[in-house]
């Protein structure tokens, strides 16, 4: 019943975006018909929007009666003698759509996809006009060990130029390595508002992930992209800032002590997770910002470290445990540990972590989904996992390995995690759960319902267009590009390398029209020149009943020298192209009702 109710829900909130785009694309492309009848002598009887029932009319004193009925799922525009066979008095014959020569017809009814064409365009100028916040050029975290932290990369990098090009934003770099598989590759970098420095580093071909791309094989390096972890970390009882954050006597930097609201003391519920948000008063906004300010404040001159925390996840909701505001640590108690494991002039980004026994918190839980394994099991959100079947967990990727390869039948996992510092244990059975693939196919995979307790920052630069040729070629670049987008996913689905489950109809198209407005007007507009690429290409189809198949039928009339073609013969065609059609809608309204159940 709750799936029924969630179903008729996200239906009803989709009404009012939907209605809103449809209503535009609809609009434009029937007004392409409208407007070159016109200019061709083409009485036009009625413009709709909509079919079915008239819901308001009014009717021009050109006798064009202009309507919104009651079906928002298409229009029409309908001309005086469109019908073939229809006999029509000598003295109006100039104004029948029939009898217009092959090429008005022609012109007529392309117009209308056409005109989807130039609306995507004019959009696609209009979102490069404003711009839009895409990410950097600075690099997210570089994965250790990878390919790019080899050749040199470190997190926070930022990249001025690959190959002597000049690069902007991080789309820019994605597109040149894809571009260039087995290629060997300087970049010119930029570290800490350091001088510049290159790097050489050569580029490996895989296979494109993405399975309606134009390139089957692309260029990749391992180990980059834009997204860093946020400074949250979860603190070992044996770490000497451990006391200090569950300890509200420390003495913080104005030289008063901080107390619990309550009067309770906070070491009968400690805790391990705390969020950074400045040591000694300068920001921190990512995980290795955070190591390498703790190495400067180490081997700094300053008597104390002064640590100012966070009260809260909000991607995940999550309301941290109270600490001190500000969390002062003694240098001279914090090199004394220090020493016992290392010199101080091997302190480094890379063991600072260790030597502070603090780590990320990839391992502890920032979401445990309500009546899952996971929470059926009893893991709360927090936890922080240390073992699955005795197999000890590095990092967060470990997680997911283990789970996947779990066998129906098999044994229930044996769960490790810490909770107020002691190790506990539980165990799961993880269920199978259907999960669209990229390629439309669904592919059954055992999960447990849980996601770990990361928290990703992008840090973004406007991307904007200028000068009035520009803006009208990036437009109709855009357009284009996803033009062949489009006809090259149709073309996978014929190869059988992309699932006919991605067809969408009516339900899905609302769904995008939702979340794109809920996201802002550049996602909606953005998605409405992608829906109204669709059109144009649906439309020149040649199906009978659509402007592809009138079209498909006037262009035979030219190879033929002008004969028309029989109306027995479009009867039939169209009742061919009428199941098509309708065969098309329906499969595509299954494909909704399905993503949605």
């Amino acid at each position: 019943m709750d799936i029924i109710i969630n179903f008729i829900t996200n239906v009803l909130s989709s009404v009012g975006p939907f209605i809103l785009l449809l209503g535009i694309l609809i609009f434009i492309h029937e007004f392409g018909h409208f407007i070159i009848a016109k200019y061709c002598g083409v009485k036009v009887e009625i413009f709709s929007l909509g079919f079915g029932k008239k819901i308001l009319q009014y009717t021009a004193k050109s006798g064009t009666c202009y309507c919104i009925s009651l079906i928002p799922l298409g229009g029409y525009v309908k001309m005086y003698g469109e019908s073939p066979g229809v006999k029509i008095p000598k003295e109006s014959q100039h104004l029948a759509f029939t009898h217009k020569n092959v090429y008005q017809r022609i012109a007529i009814v392309i117009a209308g996809p056409l005109m989807n064409l130039f609306l995507a365009a004019f959009i696609f100028s209009g979102l490069g006009y404003f711009g839009e916040q895409v990410p950097s050029s600075n690099l997210g975290d570089v994965v250790v060990k990878s390919e790019a932290y080899k050749a040199g990369f470190r997190s926070g990098d930022k990249i001025l130029s690959l190959n002597q090009k000049k690069i902007s934003n991080f789309l820019e770099i994605n597109q040149y390595i894809e571009g260039r598989p087995n290629k060997k590759i300087t970049a010119l970098i930029k570290r800490n508002n350091s001088s510049k420095k290159e790097i050489v580093f050569t580029t490996i071909k895989i296979k494109n992930p993405n399975p309606v791309a134009e390139k089957e094989q692309i260029g990749f390096l391992s180990g980059i992209g834009y997204t860093s972890q946020s400074p949250i970390v979860w603190v070992q009882k044996s770490s000497p800032i451990f006391s200090l954050i569950n300890s509200f006597d420390a003495k913080v930097d104005d030289g008063i002590s901080a107390k619990k609201s309550d009067g309770i003391s906070a070491k009968k519920n400690s805790h391990n997770i705390i969020k950074i948000l400045s040591i000694n008063k300068k920001p921190i906004k990512y995980l290795w910002e955070l190591k390498q300010e703790l190495v400067q404040a180490i081997l700094s001159n300053k008597k104390t470290i002064v640590l100012q925390t966070g009260k809260s996840v909000s991607s995940f909701n999550i309301k941290l445990s109270p600490s001190p505001a500000n969390i002062v640590i003694n240098k001279i108690s914090l090199l004394k540990h220090i020493r016992k494991k290392t010199n101080i002039n091997k302190i480094n980004t890379k063991n600072i972590f260790n030597l502070l026994k603090i780590k990320s918190c990839d391992l502890c839980l920032g979401l445990v989904k309500k009546d899952s394994p996971a929470h059926k099991a009893g893991l709360k959100a927090t936890d922080r996992l240390f073992s699955i079947n005795n197999k000890y967990l590095n990092h967060w990727g470990d997680t997911p390995k283990i789970i996947k390869s779990f066998k129906e039948g098999q044994r229930a996992l044996l769960i490790k995690f810490i909770r107020n510092n002691k190790i506990q244990t539980t165990e799961l059975t993880p269920k199978a759960t259907k999960i669209n693939l990229p390629t439309g196919e669904i592919e059954t995979r055992f999960m447990v319902g849980i996601a770990p307790l990361i928290d990703l920052s992008i840090r973004f630069t406007p991307r904007k267009v200028t000068g009035l040729l520009n803006i009208i070629n990036y437009g109709w670049s855009e357009a284009i590009k996803w033009t062949k987008l489009t006809m090259l996913s149709v073309a996978r689905m014929f190869q059988n390398k992309v699932s006919s489950r991605n067809l969408a109809g009516v339900l899905s198209i609302g769904k995008m029209a939702k979340d794109s407005l809920d996201v802002g007007w550049y996602a909606f507009f953005r998605l409405m020149a992608i829906i109204s690429i669709n059109l144009f290409l649906l439309n020149l189809l040649p199906i009978p009943v659509l402007d592809g198949g009138h079209l498909l039928i006037y262009i035979i009339e030219v190879i033929r020298g002008g004969k028309k073609i029989s109306l027995r013969k479009i009867e039939i065609a169209q009742g061919v192209g009428f199941i098509l059609l309708i065969s098309l809608m329906f499969y595509s309204l299954f494909n909704d009702i399905m993503r949605f159940l």
